[in-house]
């Protein structure tokens, strides 16, 4: 949710190059995005467990070193947030996971 009219953004991605590239992206799009990065599912629910943090955009990738990114789709604090699903992964059944979220 924004605060201070500041819109907020969660990355969850195992890949540095790849999450440096979406912030500089981000901020290229809204200057004043408050942007949090998390390496793996452990630190993105640490991130999400926040009661005072709702993301107003959660890009996930679904392949991560503890797990699928699809593991988080259903946990209420994303139920006001977009989710972006990533993946490098050309499985075609991931799509389905994402758009049944």
């Amino acid at each position: 949710m924004r605060t201070n009219n500041k819109f907020t953004a969660l990355i969850v991605d195992d890949d540095e190059n790849f999450a440096t590239l979406l912030r500089i992206r981000l901020k290229g799009w809204r200057p004043n995005i408050s942007i949090d990065h998390a390496e793996n599912l452990d630190e993105a629910r640490d991130h999400l467990s926040r009661f005072d943090r709702q993301y107003d955009l959660v890009i996930l990738d679904h392949n991560l070193p503890d797990g699928h990114g699809s593991e988080l789709f259903d946990l209420p604090v994303l139920s006001d947030s977009t989710v972006l699903a990533v993946s490098a992964d050309d499985t075609p059944e991931l799509p389905g996971v994402a758009i049944k979220a």
